[in-house]
């Protein structure tokens, strides 16, 4: 009896102390080798790591931004794509720079090699933040541009463009070294002259909701470009904007976003990508609705609900099918395939990730921005107080024919 209570009491410890094997899909990156005893805590200061922007540089290094969900000041990370890892050290406090900033909304890629990013305190306004716009405490978001050397990047900060206001969205056209930005409440739309660093506003779109003096609206999170280069944003009341750079117009479209009843005040558009034919897909906040612009007609073709959890955080396209995340802090994350042909779509409600460093497994929480890296994987980030980088190769997926 002894020897089997023995030989119990091994087999648990074996199995206890045994190296999981990787899953399908998602490996994940802990900022940082971590100590002895803490396989699931990087060295950036836990509630200062959520993964809030992702951009890959002309170098092949990945940097990503984070937030403050409890702490001083957000992070920029950077991913080493030879030795696959973020080494001890590629991490760095944005207030060496920029203090008093709560997130960086979002890192581009520019023509001039610098990758250029943007702070804001109002991610996502909400009832409280109306009294702090109006008291002008907020000083404004910065705009700033990062050398992406590998271990020494040089940050610049290029100033605060517009007084109380936060910057949320961030898009690059390489072909006229210009990058276009949007604010947060005032939602003013405008560009960033890569070459000369000037900034100049192409006018407002009114600012988000406000009903009742609380804003009920939500900020456009995400701007796309079409082949020509005009671009696309979400407006209030559930419709669409176009700044076209030919005849330098900015106009709110008539076609509106999917939204189911009444809700279109509420509404946003939160993800968009443009295909590598040049299609252009957007996801919606409130009920987490995938559609298709076709910029030509202004037309809206939306495809249903892609999942019931609402609010598609990002969208991103490989060789014809679109991956995304949708859900909530409260929800969950959840993956969905969309096959940009046969229109089919399927949800994986339930997925863990792998982590390279430590060899365990987890159940990742607000997955956020999705991008395709130049060596063809994808490349997520974790929205949460203890968040990571995850690579993501899909499995092959049976479409219909």
């Amino acid at each position: 009896m002894k020897n089997i209570i023995i030989g119990i009491i091994f087999l648990i410890a074996a199995t206890l102390s045994a190296k999981s094997k990787p899953v399908p899909g998602f490996t994940t990156f802990l900022f940082g080798e971590p100590t002895q005893g803490k396989a699931f805590v990087h060295q950036v200061p836990q509630g200062e790591c959520g993964v809030s922007c992702i951009a890959q540089a002309d170098n092949g290094f990945v940097y990503a931004g984070t937030r403050v969900i409890k702490g001083t000041t957000p992070w920029i990370i950077a991913y080493d794509p030879v030795k696959k890892s973020i080494p001890t050290g590629n991490y760095w406090p944005l207030s060496k720079t920029i203090v008093g900033e709560k997130c960086v909304s979002a890192l581009v890629s520019a023509s001039d090699g610098l990758l250029y990013g943007s702070t804001t305190n109002f991610r996502t306004v909400d009832y409280m933040d109306k009294a702090v716009v109006e008291d002008g405490s907020y000083k404004g978001g910065h705009l700033f541009s990062l050398k992406p050397e590998p271990q020494y990047p040089v940050m610049v900060d290029l100033g605060i463009p517009f007084k109380g206001e936060g910057i949320v969205a961030l898009i690059g056209d390489r072909k006229k070294s210009i990058v276009y930005g949007m604010t947060s409440p005032g939602l003013i739309v405008f560009t960033l002259n890569t070459t000369t660093k000037k900034i100049d506003s192409l006018g407002s779109l009114g600012g988000v909701e406000v009903w009742r003096n609380l804003y009920i609206g939500k900020p456009a999170s995400a701007l796309v470009l079409d082949d020509s280069g005009c671009l696309y944003g979400s407006a209030p009341h559930g419709k669409l904007f176009q700044y076209n750079p030919a005849t330098k117009k900015l106009i709110i479209l008539s076609s509106s976003i999917p939204t189911e009843g009444e809700g279109q005040d509420y509404d946003a558009v939160t993800a968009w990508t443009k295909t590598a034919s040049g299609r252009i897909f957007g996801g919606t906040f409130l009920d987490g609705k995938l559609f298709e612009f076709i910029p030509k007609s202004g037309a809206v073709k939306p495809f249903g609900i892609t999942s019931r959890t609402g609010h598609i955080r990002s969208l991103v396209e490989k060789d014809g099918t679109l991956y995304g995340f949708s859900g909530s802090e409260k929800s969950g994350s959840r993956l969905f395939a969309f096959n940009t042909t046969t229109c089919e779509h399927k949800c994986f409600p339930e997925f863990k990730v792998y982590f390279k460093e430590t060899s365990n497994k987890w159940i990742p929480y607000q997955l956020e921005d999705f991008i395709l890296l130049k060596d063809g994987t994808l490349m997520a980030g974790e929205n949460s107080d203890n968040g990571h980088l995850m690579l993501y190769e899909p499995t092959p997926l049976e479409w219909v024919k």
